[in-house]
C-alpha cells in the first residue's frame, strides 16, 4: 500500500491526474460534481487506492470539502462500473434459458 501512496503522489505532483481529468471536463456538465473532483474519478479508473489518496490529499488543501469529497467518490465508482455492464448483462441474460 505505501508503494501505490507514493506512486499516487509522485504522478498528482506531475500532473497526471489533472490531465486526465481534462478528459472528463465534457462530462461534468452531466454529473453533479465540481470540476475540481474530476481528476479523483479519473485516478478510480487506475485504482481505488489512488482515488482515496488523490482525493484526501484535495481535501487536505482546502479544494473539496467532505461532501464534495463523497459525492465525487460515489459517482466515481458508478461511472467506473459502467465498463463492467458489457461483460455482465450478455451473461446473465445466456445463462437464464426462457421455457
Amino acid at each position: 500500500m505505501v508503494p501505490v501512496t507514493i506512486l499516487v503522489f509522485a504522478l498528482t505532483d506531475l500532473g497526471v491526474f489533472d490531465s486526465f481529468g481534462s478528459y472528463l471536463k465534457p462530462i461534468s456538465e452531466y454529473l453533479p460534481v465540481p470540476v475540481e473532483g474530476l481528476p479523483v474519478i479519473a485516478a478510480l479508473f487506475a485504482s481505488h487506492l489512488a482515488a482515496y489518496t488523490l482525493s484526501a490529499n484535495l481535501m487536505e488543501q482546502g479544494i473539496l470539502n467532505g461532501i464534495e469529497v463523497i459525492i465525487v467518490l460515489l459517482i466515481g465508482n458508478i461511472v467506473t462500473s459502467l465498463g463492467t455492464l458489457r461483460i455482465y448483462i450478455p451473461h446473465y441474460v445466456g445463462s437464464s434459458v426462457p421455457k
